[in-house]
């Protein structure tokens, strides 16, 4: 049987939650007052540690959206209004 500590379970769900902030248009100093962290540089160490890169690898390794077909669902749900 695995048992986790309690530290394990929050940075986890900590980790998952900067993910989701690092994946929206907010700067790292606002990601980092949202997670809770007096300053970005104690955000950055953190995720490095538990993700081996730093918020600005993980958020450039990210899929970009396609601002072509962003444009293209909107126009086609404006047409059918």
């Amino acid at each position: 049987m695995v048992v986790y500590s309690i530290d394990f379970h929050l940075g986890a769900e900590t980790i998952a939650h900067i993910k989701q902030l690092l994946s929206s248009p907010y700067s790292l100093l606002e990601i980092s007052i949202q997670a809770r962290f007096h300053d970005p540089s104690k955000l950055t160490r953190f995720f490095k540690k538990h993700t081996g890169l730093t918020p600005l690898q993980y958020r450039l390794r990210q899929p970009q959206p396609n601002p072509i077909s962003q444009i293209s669902s909107l126009a086609y749900a404006s047409y059918q209004v």
